[in-house]
């Protein structure tokens, strides 16, 4: 029997899913920029600016200039893109130095840190919590 949160969260997860997939299909695909209208606002000083689409956004050489995207190893998948820094001020960026953590990857020391022996993490395993 899988655990009531595990079970709420993966249902939440597919419902998302979905969201995402219905959004994507009835509002993103196939956006065009209205430039008649964006002149328009521009000319009355609204503060309104197109939507990039994602296709875009990795295109943009923009970004491309700044370094945004970084190319991190991930273990099993290969080399996968990520968005990178935000903003760069004097120099300094946050910077990604490893892939985002696969599932249950850091569990045990997240527990650990919280006081949990190891005795008890397996106790948690076994029991399907963690």
């Amino acid at each position: 029997m899988m655990p009531v949160i595990a079970h709420n969260l993966l249902e939440s997860i597919r419902i998302l899913s979905g969201a995402v997939s219905v959004f994507e299909d009835k509002c993103v695909r196939g956006i065009e920029a209205n430039l008649r209208r964006i002149q328009e606002t521009v000319e009355r000083s609204l503060m309104l600016a197109p939507v990039n689409t994602p296709r875009e956004i990795v295109g943009s050489p923009q970004l491309a200039a700044r370094g945004f995207f970084v190319d991190v190893e991930n273990p099993g998948r290969g080399s996968l893109r990520y968005a990178g820094a935000f903003a760069v001020t004097r120099g300094a960026r946050v910077a990604i130095h490893r892939p985002a953590p696969r599932l249950g990857e850091h569990t045990a020391e997240v527990l650990h840190a919280h006081g949990l022996g190891a005795a008890d993490v397996e106790r948690l395993r076994a029991e399907g919590v963690v």
